[in-house]
């Protein structure tokens, strides 16, 4: 919805769009209106997605928060040829991925799978407090999943998804006797 908002805030971007209210309806708007602007001045919690009009190839397309997990988009590409076509290809890839959403956190091994996989194994490096804060929050739900199942799970689960395993992961394996390691466990390079 970032760019939506944008082309309102810079009066640029497509003329012709439309936004998905909650209860599936279109509001026809033109990004480059005044009008329109005031129009859906604080509304926005009000959509569920927005559509387009793509100058180049006159089809629609659009995109939206994900249902579940607002920082990640459902997105539509630029293939239909009316708003109502865009919002209806936009409303069942929405409910599509609510269903694989609900279906990943009703499994704490494929849930647990995913967070791995998107965790910032780096964010403990980060000289930014928000970077380095947001890594431990992801890691304290990952510790929280990791009681909901095996400990074998989670250790090749872990082993994996981690980029570098680190000792004391507990997922690490060393090739040979010959790895050495100062006291905080990180690998000496000779």
């Amino acid at each position: 919805m970032r760019n939506f908002m944008y082309w309102f805030s810079q009066n640029s971007g497509p003329e012709k769009g439309a936004l998905i209210n909650k209860k599936g309806e279109l509001v026809l708007v033109n990004f480059r209106s005044h009008q329109d602007r005031a129009k859906v001045a604080g509304m926005w919690d009000d959509f569920l997605g927005a559509l387009y009009l793509a100058p180049a190839t006159g089809k629609w397309a659009g995109e939206g928060p994900h249902a579940v997990n607002p920082s990640w988009t459902v997105w539509v590409p630029s293939e239909f040829d009316t708003p109502e076509e865009a919002r209806d290809a936009f409303l069942k890839k929405l409910g599509e991925a609510k269903q694989e959403e609900e279906a990943i956190l009703a499994d704490p091994a494929l849930h647990l799978e995913r967070e791995l996989k998107s965790h910032d194994w780096f964010s403990a490096y980060s000289d930014s407090p928000g970077v380095s804060g947001a890594g431990d929050h992801h890691w304290d739900l990952i510790q929280e999943l990791r009681k909901k199942v095996p400990e074998e799970t989670y250790l090749a689960l872990v082993k994996k998804h981690q980029p570098v395993p680190h000792p004391s992961s507990g997922a690490y394996e060393p090739d040979d006797d010959s790895d050495e390691y100062d006291e905080n466990g990180y690998a000496i390079i000779k």
